[in-house]
């Protein structure tokens, strides 16, 4: 946000982060996610960027060194909105957002502003904007998830899913941590196996969480010397190099990739810099299309904190039943 306040030229820029349809509301300028405080709810106990407080103001401030502040009910004329910074607004539904959307469109503060799809959703309409409602592409009618996330919804999406018809694999320390594995000969042939072993199957998971009550992960990497930084970097960039292996070996399915870090390493190993959105498959769950080597791939992606219990599994109904074009 500070850098495209910057490079806009802009004194003010509004920052929206409701998204009601996920369950995240911004009330006072304390974020919740399904009614619990962001600090207290599974994004405070992530074990490697836990979020340590639920002010959206003091949140920012760690990271910008921008001045912020949360507009008040009582600022909707803006005449206290011109001092220079990020200005954070609360939303409780949908229809506050599309409320303040067309205050903030009247006061003509919509030239920059930042936030997540929730607000997004509004601005079509407010921006004249004009096309087509995107069509799904045909996908491959196997379904591949790779999970590089640790939040807990996302374990217990895997965990429903494992009990519904899906095969998870479940990586090990080394296949996580050690540099080059999927390179190596060891890496390639055991690549082969999995690979071989994915494609008899309908739906399956690449789990890169330790088993319950396993500290595995950490361990391996005190003895290895690797920090709890480097341990996010090396499971995202080998999990990356898996990816790009499977594809490069001619792998035929749809993929989906959950947690940011994750999503990053995959596209970073396979140079990919572009990504372009399509469509929602679900609140929050994106499909898009990206450029490798010269052929077009689809890949579905998603926060690890996004979605219901049941969310693969639907997801793989979505895509083994649907009749493409």
């Amino acid at each position: 946000m500070t850098a495209v306040l910057d490079a806009a030229g802009e004194k003010t820029l509004s920052f929206i982060p409701a998204f009601p349809k996920m369950g995240r509301i911004t009330k006072n300028g304390i974020h919740y996610i399904d009614g619990i405080p962001v600090e207290k709810s599974a994004f405070g106990k992530d074990p490697y960027e836990p979020v340590t407080c639920s002010y959206v103001p003091d949140i920012i401030k760690l990271q910008s060194k921008a001045e912020v502040k949360r507009a008040a009910e009582e600022d909707s004329p803006f005449e206290n909105q011109n001092d220079p910074g990020i200005i954070v607004w609360d939303a409780e539904s949908d229809k506050q957002l599309k409320s303040l959307g067309e205050r903030l469109y009247k006061g003509d503060k919509l030239h920059i502003m930042a936030g997540c799809a929730g607000f997004a959703s509004v601005l079509p309409q407010l921006l004249g904007l004009e096309g087509n409602l995107p069509s799904i592409p045909s996908l491959y009618q196997r379904f591949f998830v790779v999970c590089g996330s640790v939040n807990p919804i996302t374990v217990s999406q895997m965990d429903y899913a494992e009990n519904h018809n899906f095969y998870r694999i479940r990586m090990s320390t080394i296949e996580k941590l050690k540099d080059k594995y999927w390179q190596s000969d060891v890496g390639q042939k055991k690549l082969d196996y999995l690979k071989d072993l994915i494609e008899t199957k309908s739906s399956s998971i690449l789990d890169s969480n330790d088993l319950p009550g396993s500290n595995s992960t950490k361990e391996y990497a005190a003895r290895h010397n690797i920090s709890s930084e480097q341990i996010r970097v090396c499971i995202a960039k080998n999990i990356g190099c898996f990816v790009k292996e499977l594809i490069r070996k001619g792998f035929k399915g749809t993929i989906m990739i959950t947690g940011g870090d994750t999503l990053i390493g995959c596209m970073e190993q396979m140079e990919v810099y572009e990504m372009e959105p399509i469509c929602e498959l679900a609140p929050g769950i994106v499909l898009s299309r990206f450029i490798s080597q010269d052929t077009a791939y689809h890949v579905i992606s998603k926060s690890g904190g996004f979605g219901g219990e049941k969310l693969l599994t639907e997801l793989a109904e979505q895509i083994l039943t649907y009749k493409w074009n």
